[in-house]
This record gives C-alpha cells, sequence and structure tokens, in this order.
C-alpha cells in the first residue's frame, strides 16, 4: 500500500554541510501524515544529534495550506525540544514561497510559539535559498 506523503524530505550534501530539502506536497496533512512527519523530522533531529555535523534546512512550503494551532505547536515544541542541537548545528534556513497571505498568517502564528535560533530568510528560488545559507559559510569554520 503507497501511502500519500504531506512532506519529502531528503538530505542533500552542500559543501561542508548537509541541506535538508524539505518540500510541502499537499495543503493539508491527515493525521497520519501529520504523524509521519513530525516523527521523521524528529527522528532527522536525533541523526543530527549523534553525527555532530553542521546543517540547514531549506523548506519549499509554497503548497502549504492551513494547519491548525495545535500543529503549529507540536512543531514548534519539536523544534524548541531540539534547541541546544539547533543552535550548535544549525548555520541557517531559507523558506521557499510565493508571496501568499495564507503563509503569512501561519509564520506569524508559529512565531508566538518558538524563536528561531538561526538566521532564516524567505527565498522565491532555489539560488536564493542557496545563497542565503552560503553567506554563512564562514560560520562553519569558525564553529569549534
Amino acid at each position: 500500500m503507497n501511502m500519500d506523503y504531506f512532506t519529502s524530505m531528503k538530505r542533500v550534501p552542500h559543501k561542508d554541510i548537509t541541506v535538508f530539502y524539505i518540500t510541502i506536497l499537499r495543503d493539508v496533512p491527515t493525521p497520519l501524515q501529520w504523524r509521519f512527519t513530525v516523527e521523521s523530522f524528529r527522528e532527522e533531529l536525533e541523526r543530527v544529534k549523534h553525527e555532530h555535523n553542521k546543517f540547514a534546512f531549506i523548506m519549499d512550503v509554497r503548497l502549504i495550506g492551513r494547519l491548525s494551532i495545535a500543529q503549529i505547536k507540536e512543531f514548534a515544541n519539536l523544534l524548541e525540544s531540539y534547541a541546544p542541537i539547533l543552535q550548535k548545528y544549525l548555520i541557517a534556513s531559507s523558506i521557499f514561497t510565493t508571496n501568499n497571505s495564507i503563509l503569512s498568517t501561519l509564520f506569524e502564528i508559529m512565531k508566538t510559539f518558538y524563536k528561531t535560533k538561526k538566521p532564516l530568510k524567505f527565498v522565491y528560488s532555489d539560488e536564493e535559498a542557496y545563497e542565503h545559507i552560503d553567506s554563512f559559510e564562514n560560520a562553519i569554520i569558525q564553529d569549534p
């Protein structure tokens, strides 16, 4: 049986880091799709915790629709529970988006529950996403 996923997550090697390229595949997740997304994200953060490697996020959220407040809080709590790992190994995040009022609303709500630990930029192309990450390349060299 094939499952339709809410997200896809790929590890992409880029220079001396790993980029987690996360793509939203549909507007609203089913409860099972949401659970799988959260658990997959948790597993990747656990891997980072044990690998001790620098990484970045590129999130393509162009297709996202409405998430519940409970889902937003759950995701924010997950990020907060890994705050030491994010602080130590995350160099930057790029959110690949469109000019979309739903996205603006979602991220405003998210900011009430979670404060980013590292630089985050909304971008409109893959090139911009990687340029943003590359602008923090020195952070990779300077951090022990």
